[in-house]
């Protein structure tokens, strides 16, 4: 490339470079050998594998990796639960590929998330340095530490709810912080709208289920045996 056309790039590799977590971009991968499960399943629930151009029926406990895709249908609802119990729970006709489940040189987790349709609540509980990030059309959504928010995909249009936390969605010219019970609309194909977050969240019974999980999730490790001390 000679150094007048370098220049006329220039701009647009900046934009390019913006618009990637900078967590995601400081930390240098060192292993991708991860698992998450799949920790709950309703329905018809499909997972395809890294090269693979079948989709195959998923279970309980089916081992999620990098490079997995997971589908849902009528009526059919999934959740992905990381090893430090955040999770990502998908409601019917709904699409996710996880593009990353890797670690970094210290040991950070870096999850990188496509969500391609339908709705999704994902509960995310970085510890240390891991970076959490969920793609939507050419938006990124990244947790600014603990949070939990929901995505709709519906006739081109997206929605993002905050539950808790606070989110960033950033796109190739714009950002937008998305803070604790704010919603903010957008059109995930393109950069042209302003990203304007406004209160308005109005709970629906999906909402309602993964408060339950939530709920069920806490009681469960409250209820784990507690290791005696000293002598028995």
């Amino acid at each position: 490339m000679s150094c007048k056309a370098l220049r006329q790039a220039f701009p647009l590799i900046l934009v390019v470079i913006a618009s990637i977590p900078t967590t995601l971009l400081a930390q240098k991968v060192a292993s991708h050998v991860r698992v998450v499960r799949l920790s709950y399943v309703s329905g018809t629930v499909a997972v395809k594998r890294p090269g693979s151009t079948e989709w195959a029926k998923a279970m309980v406990n089916t081992p999620i990796q990098e490079g997995f895709e997971i589908s849902t249908s009528a009526h059919s609802y999934a959740e992905v639960e990381f090893e430090n119990g955040s999770t990502a729970r998908l409601g019917e006709f709904s699409k996710a590929n996880f593009d990353q489940l890797a670690l970094d040189e210290d040991g950070n987790k870096l999850n990188r998330l496509s969500f391609e349709q339908g709705y999704a609540t994902f509960h995310l509980l970085p510890q240390r340095h891991d970076a959490y990030s969920v793609k939507v059309g050419e938006a990124t959504l990244t947790p600014n530490g603990k949070s939990e928010f929901r995505t709709d995909l519906e006739n081109g249009r997206a929605r993002v709810e905050v539950f808790s936390g606070s989110v960033e969605l950033a796109s190739a010219s714009k950002t937008a912080k998305v803070g604790k019970n704010k919603v903010l609309e957008f059109d995930p194909g393109t950069t042209e709208e302003a990203l304007n977050a406004k209160p308005g969240i109005v709970k629906d019974s999906w909402d309602q289920w993964t408060s339950s999980r939530d709920t069920q999730s806490e009681l469960a490790l409250a209820d784990q045996a507690v290791p005696a001390r000293g002598s028995v």
